[in-house]
């Protein structure tokens, strides 16, 4: 079935999206704030209540990820733009995003996977970004304030898990008979 309570939730997440990046954007930031921790806590949401409820689908497993992927990665995107967080980061990100969902998808097109498992590494690295995102809005709220060499080590130890994640993420492709 794919319409259940946790697709709904995570079809909020990428309803709220929208309205987080215009308010990034007029630099309405403690708004933005408060959008991007609903839309955290929505990606928390969905995970668990499909497990409690035994609502787990194969649609589900696809489009989580997949709203994931653009939530995280468009507010990334939308930050550096805005010279809140480097370049290097955004980059290194959109790189791995991409070749991980080609690679996804070339194997859900050649009928090699059937549902979409995130690696541990791959997990780890969501909890970074959304970590980081709300440090720097949390920062630009004045909500919170962060070191910004915390924030740079943060920054740092997501690159380094973002490589580590596509090199398993890689692996399991050729192991799949990918290419």
């Amino acid at each position: 079935m794919i319409i259940n309570l946790p697709n709904i939730i995570t079809f909020i997440r990428l309803l709220v999206l929208p309205f987080f990046l215009h308010k990034v954007f007029v630099e309405d930031y403690k708004t933005a704030f408060i959008l991007f921790l609903i839309g955290s806590i929505t990606d928390f949401l969905d995970g668990f209540l499909a497990r409690l409820l035994k609502q787990q689908t194969t649609f589900g497993s696809f489009f989580d990820p997949i709203v994931d992927k653009i939530f995280l990665l468009s507010s990334i995107i939308v930050l550096s733009i805005k010279g809140l967080l480097p370049k290097y980061f955004s980059y290194t990100i959109l790189i791995r995003d991409t070749l991980v969902i080609t690679g996804t998808v070339f194997l859900v097109f050649n009928d090699r996977i059937k549902n979409i498992t995130p690696n541990k590494s791959g997990k780890f690295l969501i909890l970074l970004e959304f970590l980081i995102v709300l440090i720097v809005l949390s920062d630009k709220s004045n909500l919170y304030t962060i070191s910004y060499l915390y924030l740079k080590i943060m920054i740092i130890i997501a690159i380094i898990n973002s490589v580590i994640s596509l090199y398993f993420y890689g692996k399991d492709f050729f192991k799949r008979g990918g290419i």
